[in-house]
Protein backbone atom coordinates (compact mmCIF):
# COMPACT_ATOMS: atom_id res chain seq x y z
CA UNK A 1 0.00 0.00 0.00
CA UNK A 2 2.90 2.11 0.58
CA UNK A 3 4.20 1.72 -2.19
CA UNK A 4 1.25 2.39 -4.17
CA UNK A 5 0.59 5.71 -2.50
CA UNK A 6 4.46 6.47 -3.26
CA UNK A 7 4.09 5.96 -7.21
CA UNK A 8 1.24 7.45 -7.29
CA UNK A 9 3.01 10.71 -5.63
CA UNK A 10 6.00 10.08 -7.97
CA UNK A 11 3.40 10.26 -10.84
CA UNK A 12 1.67 13.64 -10.01
CA UNK A 13 4.77 15.15 -9.23
CA UNK A 14 6.05 14.05 -12.73
CA UNK A 15 2.88 15.11 -14.23
CA UNK A 16 2.74 18.22 -12.60
CA UNK A 17 6.34 18.80 -14.12
CA UNK A 18 5.00 18.62 -17.38
CA UNK A 19 2.56 20.77 -16.83
CA UNK A 20 4.42 23.50 -15.61
CA UNK A 21 6.25 23.31 -18.40
CA UNK A 22 3.22 23.25 -20.79
CA UNK A 23 1.54 25.65 -19.11
CA UNK A 24 4.94 28.45 -19.47
CA UNK A 25 4.87 27.32 -23.19
CA UNK A 26 1.22 28.11 -23.76
CA UNK A 27 1.31 31.52 -21.85
CA UNK A 28 -0.92 34.20 -24.22
CA UNK A 29 0.50 37.99 -24.15
CA UNK A 30 -1.73 40.33 -25.70
CA UNK A 31 0.30 42.81 -27.97
CA UNK A 32 -1.17 46.34 -28.41
CA UNK A 33 0.17 49.64 -28.74
CA UNK A 34 0.01 51.98 -26.08
CA UNK A 35 0.30 55.91 -25.90
CA UNK A 36 -0.86 58.41 -23.61
CA UNK A 37 -2.21 61.49 -25.68
CA UNK A 38 0.26 64.62 -24.57
CA UNK A 39 3.47 62.10 -24.74
CA UNK A 40 6.43 62.81 -26.93
CA UNK A 41 8.40 59.41 -27.91
CA UNK A 42 11.48 59.65 -29.26
CA UNK A 43 13.78 56.81 -30.79
CA UNK A 44 17.52 56.94 -32.77
CA UNK A 45 17.43 55.81 -35.59
CA UNK A 46 20.73 54.18 -37.67
CA UNK A 47 20.43 53.80 -41.40
CA UNK A 48 22.83 52.24 -43.89
CA UNK A 49 22.24 51.76 -47.32
CA UNK A 50 24.86 50.42 -50.33
CA UNK A 51 23.52 50.27 -53.98
CA UNK A 52 26.26 48.63 -56.71
CA UNK A 53 24.82 48.91 -59.86
CA UNK A 54 26.56 47.52 -63.04
CA UNK A 55 25.48 48.76 -66.50
CA UNK A 56 27.61 47.57 -69.40
CA UNK A 57 30.63 46.22 -67.35
CA UNK A 58 30.83 49.79 -65.70
CA UNK A 59 30.14 49.63 -61.96
CA UNK A 60 29.23 52.51 -59.72
CA UNK A 61 28.74 52.45 -56.02
CA UNK A 62 26.16 54.84 -53.66
CA UNK A 63 26.56 54.57 -49.95
CA UNK A 64 24.23 56.56 -47.37
CA UNK A 65 24.71 56.41 -43.74
CA UNK A 66 22.63 58.01 -41.24
CA UNK A 67 21.92 58.32 -37.49
CA UNK A 68 18.90 60.67 -36.77
CA UNK A 69 16.23 60.95 -33.85
CA UNK A 70 12.61 60.37 -34.85
CA UNK A 71 9.66 61.56 -32.72
CA UNK A 72 6.08 61.24 -32.41
CA UNK A 73 4.28 63.30 -30.44
CA UNK A 74 0.92 61.97 -29.55
CA UNK A 75 -2.30 63.81 -30.26
CA UNK A 76 -5.02 61.44 -29.29
CA UNK A 77 -5.02 57.90 -27.84
CA UNK A 78 -7.60 56.23 -26.96
CA UNK A 79 -8.82 52.22 -27.07
CA UNK A 80 -9.81 51.99 -30.57
CA UNK A 81 -6.77 54.73 -32.49
CA UNK A 82 -4.04 56.91 -31.61
CA UNK A 83 -2.98 59.80 -33.82
CA UNK A 84 0.97 60.98 -33.84
CA UNK A 85 2.55 63.64 -35.52
CA UNK A 86 6.27 62.24 -36.95
CA UNK A 87 9.21 64.61 -37.24
CA UNK A 88 12.71 64.09 -37.70
CA UNK A 89 14.85 66.26 -34.75
CA UNK A 90 18.35 65.68 -35.98
CA UNK A 91 20.45 63.85 -38.25
CA UNK A 92 23.72 63.76 -38.81
CA UNK A 93 24.86 61.68 -42.50
CA UNK A 94 27.38 61.13 -45.04
CA UNK A 95 26.62 60.44 -48.32
CA UNK A 96 28.77 59.15 -51.27
CA UNK A 97 28.85 58.20 -54.73
CA UNK A 98 31.62 56.37 -57.17
CA UNK A 99 33.98 59.30 -58.34
CA UNK A 100 33.08 61.77 -55.96
CA UNK A 101 33.60 63.02 -52.63
CA UNK A 102 32.37 62.10 -49.52
CA UNK A 103 29.33 64.44 -48.38
CA UNK A 104 28.92 65.49 -44.53
CA UNK A 105 25.88 66.89 -42.91
CA UNK A 106 24.83 67.48 -39.33
CA UNK A 107 21.94 69.11 -38.62
CA UNK A 108 22.69 70.12 -34.76
CA UNK A 109 26.09 71.44 -35.92
CA UNK A 110 26.27 73.10 -39.88
CA UNK A 111 23.93 75.74 -40.13
CA UNK A 112 23.83 75.47 -44.03
CA UNK A 113 23.69 72.37 -45.69
CA UNK A 114 26.23 70.86 -48.54
CA UNK A 115 24.39 71.15 -52.12
CA UNK A 116 22.35 68.83 -52.52
CA UNK A 117 21.29 68.16 -49.15
CA UNK A 118 19.18 71.17 -48.92
CA UNK A 119 15.63 69.29 -48.88
CA UNK A 120 17.16 66.94 -46.48
CA UNK A 121 17.50 70.33 -43.79
CA UNK A 122 14.71 71.13 -44.76
CA UNK A 123 12.68 68.56 -43.19
CA UNK A 124 14.23 68.27 -40.17
CA UNK A 125 12.31 69.33 -37.40
CA UNK A 126 8.82 70.44 -39.01
CA UNK A 127 5.89 68.06 -39.25
CA UNK A 128 6.55 65.12 -41.94
CA UNK A 129 3.13 63.48 -41.28
CA UNK A 130 0.20 63.04 -38.81
CA UNK A 131 -0.72 59.40 -39.02
CA UNK A 132 -3.31 57.42 -36.79
CA UNK A 133 -3.09 53.74 -36.20
CA UNK A 134 -4.95 50.91 -34.27
CA UNK A 135 -3.76 49.70 -31.41
CA UNK A 136 -2.69 46.82 -33.81
CA UNK A 137 -0.33 48.89 -35.87
CA UNK A 138 -3.11 49.43 -39.09
CA UNK A 139 -2.82 52.70 -40.39
CA UNK A 140 -6.17 53.97 -40.34
CA UNK A 141 -5.13 57.51 -42.12
CA UNK A 142 -2.01 59.43 -43.35
CA UNK A 143 -1.59 62.72 -43.67
CA UNK A 144 1.51 64.36 -45.50
CA UNK A 145 2.42 67.53 -44.26
CA UNK A 146 5.74 67.58 -45.75
CA UNK A 147 7.99 65.85 -48.15
CA UNK A 148 10.31 63.63 -46.66
CA UNK A 149 13.90 63.04 -48.14
CA UNK A 150 14.00 59.56 -46.75
CA UNK A 151 10.72 58.87 -49.03
CA UNK A 152 6.77 57.54 -47.35
CA UNK A 153 7.94 54.37 -45.41
CA UNK A 154 5.36 51.99 -45.62
CA UNK A 155 6.41 49.96 -42.22
CA UNK A 156 5.71 52.44 -39.63
CA UNK A 157 4.59 50.11 -37.17
CA UNK A 158 4.97 46.10 -37.01
CA UNK A 159 1.31 44.67 -37.44
CA UNK A 160 0.55 42.97 -34.13
CA UNK A 161 -1.78 39.82 -33.91
CA UNK A 162 -5.33 40.31 -33.13
CA UNK A 163 -5.75 37.76 -30.35
CA UNK A 164 -3.12 37.27 -27.69
CA UNK A 165 -0.39 34.78 -29.15
CA UNK A 166 1.91 32.18 -27.34
CA UNK A 167 5.52 31.98 -28.04
CA UNK A 168 6.29 30.43 -30.99
CA UNK A 169 2.81 31.06 -32.42
CA UNK A 170 3.33 33.50 -35.64
CA UNK A 171 0.77 35.43 -37.49
CA UNK A 172 1.15 37.38 -40.64
CA UNK A 173 -0.08 40.51 -42.77
CA UNK A 174 -0.64 40.89 -46.41
CA UNK A 175 -0.18 43.84 -48.26
CA UNK A 176 -0.67 44.58 -52.43
CA UNK A 177 2.12 46.53 -54.12
CA UNK A 178 1.48 48.64 -57.34
CA UNK A 179 5.10 48.07 -59.72
CA UNK A 180 5.72 50.09 -62.88
CA UNK A 181 7.39 47.06 -65.10
CA UNK A 182 9.53 48.22 -67.94
CA UNK A 183 6.84 48.29 -70.81
CA UNK A 184 5.50 51.12 -68.49
CA UNK A 185 2.46 48.82 -67.44
CA UNK A 186 1.49 48.64 -64.15
CA UNK A 187 2.01 45.25 -61.92
CA UNK A 188 0.32 44.40 -58.76
CA UNK A 189 1.69 42.01 -56.01
CA UNK A 190 1.41 40.96 -52.82
CA UNK A 191 3.80 40.90 -49.88
CA UNK A 192 3.59 39.05 -46.74
CA UNK A 193 4.89 40.25 -43.59
CA UNK A 194 5.21 37.18 -41.39
CA UNK A 195 5.86 37.55 -37.30
CA UNK A 196 6.79 35.07 -34.84
CA UNK A 197 6.80 35.35 -31.31
CA UNK A 198 9.90 33.67 -30.69
CA UNK A 199 10.44 34.85 -26.44
CA UNK A 200 9.11 36.60 -23.48
CA UNK A 201 11.77 37.94 -20.67
CA UNK A 202 11.14 40.68 -18.19
CA UNK A 203 7.75 41.97 -20.37
CA UNK A 204 9.67 42.18 -23.45
CA UNK A 205 8.50 39.89 -26.61
CA UNK A 206 11.23 39.51 -28.79
CA UNK A 207 9.20 39.16 -32.41
CA UNK A 208 11.01 37.76 -35.52
CA UNK A 209 9.95 39.21 -39.10
CA UNK A 210 10.09 38.79 -42.52
CA UNK A 211 8.65 39.82 -45.64
CA UNK A 212 7.99 37.79 -48.54
CA UNK A 213 6.40 37.53 -52.11
CA UNK A 214 3.15 35.80 -52.54
CA UNK A 215 3.39 36.52 -56.21
CA UNK A 216 6.53 36.23 -58.57
CA UNK A 217 7.85 39.39 -59.91
CA UNK A 218 9.22 38.32 -63.80
CA UNK A 219 9.57 42.06 -64.65
CA UNK A 220 13.49 42.92 -63.24
CA UNK A 221 12.40 46.54 -63.65
CA UNK A 222 9.50 45.89 -61.16
CA UNK A 223 11.67 43.64 -59.04
CA UNK A 224 14.32 46.05 -58.57
CA UNK A 225 11.01 48.33 -56.85
CA UNK A 226 10.24 46.29 -54.76
CA UNK A 227 13.66 44.46 -53.45
CA UNK A 228 13.82 46.91 -50.51
CA UNK A 229 10.86 45.48 -48.83
CA UNK A 230 11.80 42.66 -48.28
CA UNK A 231 13.28 42.80 -44.61
CA UNK A 232 14.53 40.26 -42.65
CA UNK A 233 15.26 40.89 -38.67
CA UNK A 234 13.74 41.20 -34.87
CA UNK A 235 11.80 43.46 -33.21
CA UNK A 236 11.81 43.62 -29.16
CA UNK A 237 8.43 44.82 -28.19
CA UNK A 238 7.29 46.25 -24.26
CA UNK A 239 4.06 44.52 -24.03
CA UNK A 240 3.11 46.61 -20.33
CA UNK A 241 4.32 49.96 -22.49
CA UNK A 242 3.22 49.06 -25.81
CA UNK A 243 5.72 50.13 -27.85
CA UNK A 244 9.09 48.88 -29.68
CA UNK A 245 11.74 49.62 -27.91
CA UNK A 246 14.29 47.89 -29.94
CA UNK A 247 14.64 46.64 -33.83
CA UNK A 248 17.03 45.80 -36.30
CA UNK A 249 16.19 44.68 -40.13
CA UNK A 250 18.69 43.92 -43.24
CA UNK A 251 17.98 43.59 -46.63
CA UNK A 252 19.98 41.79 -48.71
CA UNK A 253 19.32 41.15 -52.32
CA UNK A 254 20.09 41.03 -55.96
CA UNK A 255 18.34 41.98 -59.18
CA UNK A 256 19.94 41.28 -62.85
CA UNK A 257 18.74 43.09 -66.25
CA UNK A 258 17.20 45.82 -64.55
CA UNK A 259 18.60 48.70 -67.03
CA UNK A 260 18.84 45.97 -69.71
CA UNK A 261 20.61 42.40 -71.01
CA UNK A 262 24.10 43.48 -68.86
CA UNK A 263 22.98 45.42 -66.06
CA UNK A 264 22.98 43.95 -63.06
CA UNK A 265 22.12 46.08 -58.90
CA UNK A 266 22.99 44.73 -55.53
CA UNK A 267 21.45 46.35 -52.68
CA UNK A 268 22.30 45.88 -49.09
CA UNK A 269 20.28 48.09 -46.35
CA UNK A 270 20.94 47.82 -42.24
CA UNK A 271 18.00 49.63 -40.01
CA UNK A 272 18.15 49.81 -36.85
CA UNK A 273 16.26 51.88 -33.62
CA UNK A 274 16.32 52.67 -30.24
CA UNK A 275 14.13 53.83 -27.61
CA UNK A 276 14.98 56.88 -26.20
CA UNK A 277 14.43 57.39 -22.06
CA UNK A 278 16.37 60.37 -22.34
CA UNK A 279 14.61 63.85 -24.38
CA UNK A 280 17.50 65.64 -24.58
CA UNK A 281 19.85 63.30 -26.89
CA UNK A 282 22.18 64.22 -28.96
CA UNK A 283 23.06 62.67 -32.19
CA UNK A 284 25.87 64.84 -32.80
CA UNK A 285 28.86 62.19 -31.73
CA UNK A 286 30.63 60.45 -34.67
CA UNK A 287 28.71 56.90 -35.48
CA UNK A 288 29.94 53.71 -34.05
CA UNK A 289 30.06 50.45 -36.21
CA UNK A 290 26.49 48.66 -37.04
CA UNK A 291 25.48 45.87 -39.14
CA UNK A 292 26.07 42.81 -36.89
CA UNK A 293 22.50 40.99 -35.76
CA UNK A 294 22.67 40.62 -32.05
Amino acid sequence: MHAARWLGVFLLLGMGGLSVAEAQESKRYLLRYRFRQGEKVRWEVVHRAKVRTTVGGTTQTAETFSRSIKSWTIVHADSQRISFINRVEAVKMTQWVTDRDRVHYDSQRDSEPPPGLEHVAQSIGVDLARITITPLGRIIRRVNKHISPWGESPRITIPLPEEPVSVGQSWHLDEPIVLKRKDKTVARVRVRQKLILRQVQNGIARIELETIPLDQVRDPVAEAQLVQRFVRGWVKFDIARGRVVHQQFEVDRQVIGHIGPNSGMHFHMFFEEKLLEDSAADVATEPSQQGKSR
